[in-house]
């Protein structure tokens, strides 16, 4: 399984030996969150065995579960966004975005 995110690269048979590394399923049964998904990562193929690879979410999409018998694995919060290193199409909207936001401010 490779991670759909346009230009990553990473997948279960190159990573699976790293650290943290998972495969996330897109979230199908949240119409928005799958929504915001599919625009960070540029993928519009079938959804059904798509993934998106842990590095394209920050620490605090998760939630760290203590046990005092055994570590546990991180969980994906339930609302997580992918928001590090999205296609390109995506990063030159959240650039445009910024500006946008920016030039709005000095008008303010």
């Amino acid at each position: 399984m490779n991670c759909t995110v346009e230009g990553c690269g990473n997948s279960y048979r190159k990573c699976r030996g790293r650290v943290g590394f998972r495969l996330h399923g897109y979230p199908v049964k949240r119409p928005e969150v799958c929504e915001q998904w599919k625009q960070f990562s540029g993928w519009s193929g079938n959804l059904t065995n798509a993934k998106i690879c842990s590095h394209h979410f920050k620490p605090d999409d998760y939630f760290h579960q203590t046990s005092s018998t055994s570590p546990q694995a991180p969980v994906l919060l339930q609302d997580a966004v992918p928001s590090v290193g999205g296609c390109p199409r995506w990063q030159q909207q959240q650039q445009s975005n910024r500006a946008t936001s920016h030039n709005s401010d000095a008008f303010s």
